[in-house]
């Protein structure tokens, strides 16, 4: 399976929804998700979901935002930094 990009994110975190507005719902982004055939999936923590939990704490993190990409066939993902910019993602993203 893959690739897939996983956004680890919740309603009252304001680094995700900045990372959201000036990244990955830009028309740049969002054209690469669909040309590269990228799954683009939400893991939301708003409510602390305790399986969300569990994911976050496999990666070493206590809270969101926490962004994975899954290249395709690869069991490990690229953990991308919390705070990101269009050059960071689209850069894992074409690589």
């Amino acid at each position: 399976t893959g690739p897939v990009f996983v956004n680890f994110t919740a309603s009252w975190c304001i680094t995700c929804k900045v990372n959201e507005v000036t990244v990955l719902r830009t028309q740049k982004v969002m054209d690469v998700f669909q040309s590269e055939g990228i799954t683009y999936l939400v893991a939301d923590w708003s409510n602390e979901d305790p399986n969300i939990t569990e994911a976050l704490e496999s990666y070493g993190r206590a809270g969101v935002p926490l962004y994975l990409f899954f290249e395709k066939g690869s069991p490990s993902p690229v953990v991308l930094p919390q705070i990101l910019t269009k050059d960071i993602v689209l850069s894992a993203l074409q690589n």
